[in-house]
């Protein structure tokens, strides 16, 4: 980030802004916003060095109507940020309030075993004539994230060298909170990722585990186009929601990869309590706090549940004569 990229009248702090936060080892995850807020104070010929409420205001609304709660949440967390900054350089500065619909609302849809299945099976059985690499790279993307609960974005930037084949271990870098980790996959995975890797480094040099012709790595966009497409034809039918709301997406894999998780061992008879950090650590949480919205009740752990507790009570309670 030699040269600077911003063209408006906060030109220079937007760029020592980013500067700071790459030098401090963040990602650059407000690069996207950053430049969208430059753009607005362009379009909008501000002049005064002066971030005010109308500004900032004015630059959330533009950025769309459809958004959901978090992106703008997302775009808020950039405008406190830089403000923040601005603050510290002695300019005037407004530094607004988190949207009152948090993200923490957010329900996600926990896939059944059953869609699951479902989902793997109409992958497999897609066919992209204009993109045929993606006959090979979703359904490995979807296993991936189901498989390992991983974020969307990590998945998209791993590297074949990020592999280790040998161990059946992803080794994930400067993900969510600038944190790494190691993430051990299932023998039944690592068995599928060892012979993807097989044939990406025998047709090309191309380092990423999923790109494009052009040798750059998947965009989210790819991502869940793709993925609505395999649930139409999977019959998962995705709801109509209010604007800005959340709804059916490849988060979900994450969140059933955890449900599903802890439903294995519930029926194996381990104990969930000794069992759920090591999960939080997998999942790549600071604590159980963050794991903890993740664990969530469907209609298979409670059939789990009844099934457990009947066996258990079936000597205490007695039975009504019919």
């Amino acid at each position: 980030m030699s040269e600077n990229p911003y063209s408006s009248i906060f030109r220079e702090e937007l760029h020592g802004f980013a500067k700071l936060r790459m030098s401090r080892g963040y990602r650059n995850d407000m690069e996207y916003s950053l430049h969208k807020l430059d753009k607005y104070l362009v379009a909008e010929k501000i002049s005064e060095k002066n971030l005010t409420p109308g500004i900032v205001d004015g630059w959330i609304a533009s950025c769309g109507n459809g958004l959901t709660t978090g992106t703008v949440t997302n775009y808020v967390k950039c405008a406190r940020k830089f403000a923040e900054y601005l603050l510290t350089l002695g300019i005037s500065a407004f530094i607004t309030d988190y949207p009152l619909s948090s993200t923490n609302a957010y329900s996600p849809y926990i896939f059944s075993a059953h869609e699951v299945e479902n989902i793997f099976r109409v992958v497999d059985n897609m066919e992209f004539p204009t993109n045929p690499e993606a006959k090979i790279q979703l359904p490995m993307l979807l296993r991936l994230l189901y498989g390992c609960g991983l974020r969307l974005g990590e998945a998209l930037v791993l590297k074949i060298s990020n592999v280790d084949t040998e161990t059946g271990v992803l080794h994930i870098f400067n993900a969510k909170g600038n944190k790494d980790r190691l993430v051990p996959m299932h023998l039944s995975l690592a068995d599928i990722v060892g012979k993807y890797c097989l044939i990406l480094t025998g047709a090309s040099d191309n380092p990423f585990l999923f790109a494009t012709s052009d040798g750059a790595a998947r965009k989210r966009v790819w991502a869940r186009t793709r993925f609505r497409e395999v649930l139409t034809e999977a019959g998962i039918t995705i709801p109509s929601l209010p604007p800005r709301s959340r709804n059916i997406c490849l988060h979900c894999l994450r969140h059933t990869f955890a449900v599903h998780s802890l439903r294995m061992q519930c029926l194996c008879g381990i104990d969930q309590y000794s069992t759920a950090p090591a999960i939080s650590v997998y999942l790549g949480h600071n604590n159980l706090m963050g794991t903890q919205k993740y664990l969530h009740m469907t209609a298979e752990n409670s059939e789990d549940i009844w099934k457990i507790t009947n066996a258990l009570a079936k000597e205490i309670i007695p039975g009504v004569p019919r």
